[in-house]
């Protein structure tokens, strides 16, 4: 998921959270604003409202799996991979990314 800020024709800015996974799709509307500086607040709403949406996926996953950890705790782990690396499944092809960036 990312943050977009789309210029209205009518002169405003619009910022939405875009999730990506299955074509582009609008998640969440932060509003629509007349400043730069406005906008840039908004995507910090935006930003955080990810952050925290990320922690509610992985708890309810983790209830699923019977994980016996708590999010926090697995946050704090997962910072100190900075690297994944994938074999992608359609062409086997290896691609590394950062885990956090």
């Amino acid at each position: 998921m990312f943050v977009r800020k789309k210029k209205n024709r009518s002169g405003t800015i619009s910022v939405v959270v875009v999730d990506k996974r299955h074509g582009f799709k609008e998640v969440k509307n932060f509003g629509v604003v007349t400043t730069d500086e406005e906008a840039e607040v908004l995507c910090m709403r935006a930003n955080e409202w990810i952050r925290s949406y990320g922690g509610q996926q992985l708890e309810r996953i983790m209830k699923l799996m019977k994980f016996p950890m708590s999010v926090d705790k697995a946050l704090e782990i997962a910072k100190t991979i900075p690297t994944v690396t994938m074999r992608l499944p359609f062409n086997q092809q290896k691609q590394t990314r950062p885990l956090f960036g």
